[in-house]
């Protein structure tokens, strides 16, 4: 659904709700104690990026950026004003 609005004698349509596919990239290091083989942590978010599985992105030594998942950052209009 769409309404219009107009802006500095421009007329534009605007959803009122877009949906916007994130990709969660995960960190996954060595641990540091023996009841922990691994640490994980959120390192970065791609905007835009397709569905993914746990595709590994970048290995540096022990250290691997892995593409953990895509998800859909829901945004209203009414939220996201300066955004457009």
């Amino acid at each position: 659904m769409h309404h219009r609005v107009t802006y500095r004698h421009e007329t534009q349509t605007l959803a009122k709700q877009m949906m916007v596919p994130l990709g969660i990239v995960m960190r996954r290091t060595p641990g540091v104690t023996r009841w922990a083989a691994w640490a994980w942590r959120a390192v970065s978010v791609l905007p835009g990026a397709p569905q993914a599985d746990w595709r590994e992105l970048r290995r540096d030594g022990d250290a691997v950026d892995f593409h953990a998942a895509t998800v859909l950052l829901d945004l209203h209009h009414t939220q996201t004003e300066a955004y457009l």
